[in-house]
């Protein structure tokens, strides 16, 4: 009799857990960082960009959490997932038991995916229209194109295969990329400027 009491007490807590309901959404910004914990104050473990889909878990306090719980990394105190900001592996920062989850505020988000700033585009811009920010730079994107393809030093072809223009992670704020000669010529484009350089 015991044993059946006990069984019904687990079913019955097992019932009254809610499930986490999980949501689909896109970012609605050019950039949002991704959080170790609900607050600004938080390490970013990198970012999510505009029209990227991100999946919510649960939210607090508009923040929402776009990733399942996972190990931290931690090492002498430090996460090596933290690429700014707060970096130790303490519970202020979000790290419990060295596992940490991702947090993006929650108004930086959207249920309908953004229109694609592509969308329509015909000749050149059509042809680069996946570059990352193209929404931003198209102007400055196609007009290097443009100049790089009669210049010969790159083809159409070139850019329909890589998408268009990349952002380089280590060269700087504005300066993008892509891949000419059939992959094997990296060039570099400084949006600001229109300079294009190797």
């Amino acid at each position: 009799m015991r044993k059946i009491l006990l069984l019904s007490a687990i079913a019955a807590v097992a019932i009254s857990v809610p499930a986490v309901a999980q949501t689909q959404m896109w970012t609605s910004v050019d950039s949002a960082h991704r959080r170790t914990c609900p607050s600004t104050e938080c390490g970013s473990v990198g970012m999510l960009f505009y029209r990227e889909s991100a999946t919510v878990f649960e939210t607090r306090n508009g923040w929402s959490r776009v990733s399942q719980y996972y190990d931290a990394a931690c090492s002498g105190g430090r996460s090596a997932y933290v690429e700014s900001g707060k970096a130790d592996c303490s519970p202020t920062n979000g790290f419990e038991g060295g596992q940490f989850a991702e947090w993006v505020l929650s108004d930086l988000l959207t249920a309908q995916r953004p229109a694609d700033p592509s969308e329509g585009a015909t000749g050149t811009a059509a042809l680069i229209g996946q570059s990352d920010d193209f929404r931003l730079h198209r102007e400055a994107f196609v007009k290097a194109t443009d100049e790089l393809i009669a210049s010969g030093t790159c083809r159409a072809s070139d850019f329909e295969e890589w998408g268009g223009w990349m952002k380089s992670s280590n060269k700087g704020a504005g300066i993008y990329f892509s891949y000419c000669g059939g992959g094997s010529d990296r060039i570099y484009l400084n949006v600001g400027s229109g300079r294009v350089f190797r």
